[in-house]
């Protein structure tokens, strides 16, 4: 039969080697955008408001990259449509220009081409070209070329023309009697100065808001981190034993879970050395009578001119140390269920009821048979949730308890059942049991009811209740139809 080994909680996570087999190897090439920004700070350290400044310049500048572009592109289209629409003023001015020109000369092909200049064409970037329908010219402005049409006399509409290197836009038109075909032309060379020159004053203009913008956000990033900068400075002006919650003004959502889960910890932390420090205490005080006894009957032993005294003195002094090692038993029991957590936080496992109790029978069942004490078990509800140590206390407890206060050839009885959603565990025993008043105080350590059991060191109760709260448990003290003590713990579902 296997024993139950009451075995200390794991207080520290379990630490698991290296999976060298899956791990990444060395000689793995591909890049990894994670893996590379978590090894971007120098010696594995890095600044959380340094990167997040990083990111929020690098998203500025490339809003602004992408909006000089997209005003640069605007400008050229823009460009591209005012130069359209000068083209066809030009084409409207030389239209009657040539009018005039006609009523006045009466213009005839074979007649010198007349050379005139309209007041844009003036400028070098400007030419105009007017055809008869015979395809022979009639006009021109003095910088367009004689021998050849800017644009195919047949097509109306915007061409590209090429002359001595330098590329114009042509926009073909007909006269107003439509005899003819006037073409005007403007360089394209002049349609990209203007876009460049809008673009440079952008790019230089856009500094001044990225500095300004930079600058609003790094103090906005200051106030933002200023939380996590005050529980550092908390944390580093504690004291060992200053484990109370920590105090942040208006902390952030995302800073929240971590205060939450630090003042947890140190919850935990507290309630650990509270029970330490309730564990020494109570070592020091309840141990120093029992050495107290131990000492004076050994000084008995010792100055015994008998061997019936000295006998006595050596039986009083084992009954001594005996009570002493269950005690300290006892208290160490008390200290490690009180150190567990509580409630869902508890790690829970599907335990048989029959199983933990041979666990207590092999420890206990002697001291029965030795008082002729009938034990019944029954487990009608055989599996219950709960966390295996508590469990084994509850039990061994209650049922060493009944042992105890039971007369020789009483009757215990253990038994589990069903009760809807709970389950509940059940000790009956047919000793004096406790009487109505005195329920509250048999939870009370070391209060032993005014009995004077050798045995007995009145913690027995406590550690059931101890290790009931692990579980968020509920206990009865009831009169047992057996004429003693009924003990209830019910176990809500997890």
């Amino acid at each position: 039969m296997t024993r139950f080994e009451r075995k200390p909680p794991v207080d520290s996570a379990v630490r698991r080697e290296p999976d060298v087999l899956n791990s990444p190897s060395i000689d793995d090439r591909s890049f990894d955008l994670g893996s590379w920004w978590r090894r971007s700070g120098k010696s594995g350290q890095w600044s959380l408001q340094r990167r997040v400044l990083q990111i929020c310049a690098s998203a500025l500048l490339v809003s602004l990259m992408v909006g000089a572009c997209g005003m640069y592109w605007a400008s050229i289209v823009e460009d591209d449509r005012q130069l359209d629409t000068r083209l066809e003023q030009l084409g409207t001015m030389v239209a009657e220009l040539a009018e005039e020109e006609t009523n006045e000369h009466l213009l005839d092909p074979s007649d010198a081409v007349t050379v005139a200049e309209v007041l844009v064409s003036k400028l070098s970037n400007y030419r105009y070209q007017v055809w008869s329908s015979r395809g022979a010219l009639l006009m021109r402005s003095s910088e367009a070329p004689s021998d050849r049409p800017m644009g195919a006399l047949g097509r109306q509409g915007f061409t590209e023309f090429v002359d001595q290197g330098m590329t114009f836009r042509v926009y073909s038109t007909k006269t107003k009697d439509e005899s003819g075909t006037i073409q005007v032309a403007e360089t394209s060379g002049s349609e990209w100065a203007h876009p460049s020159i809008a673009a440079q004053y952008f790019v230089i203009s856009m500094l001044l808001p990225f500095a300004f913008v930079a600058m609003v956000t790094l103090h906005l990033l200051r106030l933002a981190f200023r939380p996590i900068n005050a529980i550092a400075d908390q944390l580093a002006s504690r004291g060992p034993s200053d484990l109370g919650p920590l105090v942040v003004e208006h902390p952030p959502q995302e800073l929240q879970p971590i205060l939450t889960a630090v003042d947890a910890l140190f919850s935990r932390i507290g309630h650990a050395l509270s029970v330490e420090r309730s564990f020494t205490s109570m070592a020091a005080h309840e141990m120093r009578t029992p050495l107290a006894g131990i000492r004076s009957q050994s000084e008995a032993a010792l100055s015994a001119t008998t061997s019936d005294e000295r006998r006595t003195a050596l039986d009083a002094l084992v009954t001594g140390v005996d009570r002493s090692a269950h005690m300290l038993d006892q208290l160490l029991d008390m200290a490690r269920v009180e150190a567990m957590p509580r409630g869902a936080r508890v790690p829970r496992e599907r335990l048989s009821f029959a199983s933990v109790y041979l666990d207590v029978l092999t420890d206990f069942g002697p001291r029965a048979a030795e008082k002729q004490i009938a034990t019944r078990s029954r487990f009608d509800a055989e599996f219950v949730s709960a966390h295996p140590f508590a469990l084994y206390l509850i039990m061994r407890n209650l049922v060493a308890n009944a042992i105890l206060y039971t007369p020789p050839g009483g009757t215990l009885e253990i038994w589990s059942a069903q009760r809807g959603q709970t389950v509940v565990f059940t000790v009956d025993d047919s000793g004096p049991g406790i009487a109505q008043a005195d329920h509250a105080r048999a939870f009370e350590r070391f209060d032993r009811l005014g009995r004077s059991h050798d045995s007995g060191v009145g913690l027995g109760l406590s550690i059931v209740k101890a290790a009931a709260q692990v579980h968020d448990c509920r206990i009865h003290l009831l009169r047992s139809p057996l004429g003693g003590l009924r003990v209830e713990v019910v176990f809500d579902p997890a």
